[in-house]
């Protein structure tokens, strides 16, 4: 069967615009790193890269909210142990007080600094981050505490999905560190209350009761501590595994839409070749054909 001229001119045609289609694509993927940059170029590719992106996403949110609990709980731990310093405080000098030999103008003295040390116990126990009230519970746009130690929020916990399906509260019941249950417990604020009224009133007795009731009250508080420690320490896990959810998703998105660089400078450098032999190999034909014509 006869080769037409028509024939080879189309066929060096063909050759030369597949060749320049892939030198196209290899020089926009040299460019950009790309394998995919429309849906077209790889459709399945393209669809798994949006549910990798949907999951990047959920692990971007989840890292914000572990990192913003963090934030508060580490906001919470430097007041409950500035709390702690002042319950402890006021322990020391109802420890002095209970031996009875403190003179009026002393036990006057010594309760003034116990009404200072009441008011700061109520400014940490009102401590904000951002426009939260953080030892309110979800009561959180008000304050928990009035001046004097009654408790204004709710008693409950905020709680956030730490990892998908699992839940963790975040906040500390600082209610219960301070006051009790309600029916077991000290009640911190009362108890400064007193020891203030029992130092004004020289009543040795209520002195005495001091004792216990502020070293309980500190013990109670310590105790919150620990636990907003270990609370703080979840939440830590929680956000390494989330990072390294985050990454692998990020992996995975690179494998579906991203080219190796070496590889891609050799299928530029490939695709170039190609060019050059299609481009040669056209122009052989035209020439093979224009002398066909003039012989």
């Amino acid at each position: 069967m006869r080769i037409t001229e028509k024939a080879i001119y189309g066929a060096a045609q063909t050759s030369t615009a597949l060749a320049r289609e892939r030198m196209e694509r290899a020089t926009a993927e040299a460019g950009t790193g790309l394998r995919v940059r429309s849906p077209g170029d790889d459709p399945v590719a393209a669809s798994m890269e949006v549910r990798v992106r949907a999951e990047q996403s959920a692990h971007n949110s989840s890292i914000q909210v572990l990192d913003d609990s963090t934030a508060e709980l580490e906001v919470a731990d430097g007041s409950l142990g500035g709390i702690a310093d002042a319950l402890q405080r006021a322990y020391e000098l109802s420890v002095q007080a209970a031996n009875g030999v403190l003179a009026a103008s002393e036990r006057e003295h010594v309760a003034l600094e116990v009404e200072g040390l009441m008011h700061q116990v109520v400014t940490l126990s009102n401590v904000k981050v951002g426009d939260r009230y953080i030892f309110g519970g979800t009561g959180d746009t008000s304050q928990p505490f009035s001046d004097v130690g009654a408790f204004l929020g709710q008693r409950d916990t905020r709680q956030v999905e730490i990892y998908p399906g699992i839940v963790q509260p975040v906040s500390v019941r600082l209610d219960l560190a301070l006051k009790g249950n309600g029916t077991a417990g000290e009640d911190a604020f009362k108890a400064l209350t007193d020891f203030a009224a029992g130092l004004r009133a020289n009543d040795q007795t209520q002195l005495l009761a001091s004792v216990g009731s502020l070293g309980r009250s500190v013990d109670q508080v310590q105790s919150s501590r620990v636990e907003a420690g270990t609370t703080h320490n979840m939440i830590s896990m929680a956000r390494s595994a989330a990072e390294t959810a985050l990454m692998a998703a990020t992996e995975r998105k690179s494998k579906l839409t991203e080219v190796d660089a070496f590889q891609a400078a050799t299928n530029l450098s490939m695709a170039q070749r190609a060019m050059e032999a299609a481009i040669s190999a056209s122009a052989q034909s035209f020439k093979f054909t224009l002398l066909n014509k003039l012989g």
